[in-house]
């Protein structure tokens, strides 16, 4: 792969669990500070037109998480094909691995309606997939066998 390409997809990657990782932050503050009873409740303040706008952004998380995991699954496919160091490969599966198991994480934490201790556990396997992305970009930069 160009150099050039292989930047700009290291940057989309990074980039991505940034937004993804702000948007968190938002909608873990709306959870908590403005806690629903039940899942239906917390749904319908989303588009309530009095709702406060940390409940409106609520939906902005699991929104950019779903739609960048095309971007994450086919980014990390595609390096751990052509990865030649294992350590690339293996840090590309444990990306693509980690990534899924938030997306559950995510869900399980909206279905007990945003506990703090699911907000952490959710918090502790993001920050898992952060340094193992920044690994998987590392490893994949410095790859010996790769004359570009």
């Amino acid at each position: 792969i160009p150099r050039d390409r292989r930047r700009w997809m290291a940057l989309a990657l990074v980039v991505t669990l940034i937004v993804i990782g702000a948007t968190g932050a938002v909608t873990a503050l709306g959870d908590t500070l403005f806690r629903a009873d039940s899942l239906a409740e917390g749904l319908s303040r989303k588009f309530a037109s009095d709702a406060h706008l940390l409940e409106q952004l609520r939906i902005v998380h699991p929104a950019v998480a779903v739609m960048s995991w095309l971007l994450l699954v086919y980014s990390t496919m595609h390096i751990r094909s052509v990865a030649s160091d294992p350590r690339t490969r293996t840090a590309a599966e444990w990306v693509m691995g980690l990534y899924v198991f938030q997306l559950a994480l995510g869900l399980i934490n909206v279905l007990l309606l945003a506990p703090v201790w699911m907000q952490l556990v959710h918090l502790a396997f993001a920050d898992l997939l952060w340094v193992s992305t920044l690994l998987l970009v590392t490893y994949w930069f410095s790859d010996p066998s790769d004359p570009t």
